[in-house]
């Protein structure tokens, strides 16, 4: 859930696999992007390919100016059919603000979600 909720955060809805990592180890400074066991999270770059696999997220990949490429993470068809917009909203605003979503904000969602049914 708070894979998705960086993912919310992110322009576009799309994060940088490079930021998501930075954002992990703001969380937990224990947390490493390369293979290994997190003391309580386990292998987190495996748990993050089996969300993949899993399509609660999806991936894709880009070529930059300088010819690097570029992971970009999103959220998966799993996530909106089993998880939400709202859910995700609702976890983000009460993990960061420590309470739910203003009515502002579900109604900002409301209309991007009626949006993107157009």
């Amino acid at each position: 859930m708070t894979i998705l909720a960086f993912i919310w955060c992110a322009p576009s809805r799309r994060l940088v696999e490079e930021d998501l990592w930075k954002q992990l180890l703001l969380v937990d400074s224990s947390v490493t992007n390369t293979p290994g066991r997190h003391p309580q999270l386990g292998d987190v770059q495996q748990h993050i390919k089996t969300f993949e696999a899993q399509m609660y997220l999806a991936s894709d990949t880009e070529i930059d100016g300088d010819g690097k490429r570029i992971k970009f993470f999103t959220y998966g068809a799993r996530a909106f059919a089993e998880v939400g917009k709202v859910q995700i909203l609702t976890f983000m605003c009460k993990l960061i603000h420590n309470r739910p979503p203003s009515a502002e904000m579900l109604h900002e969602l409301a209309i991007e979600m009626r949006n993107e049914r157009e």
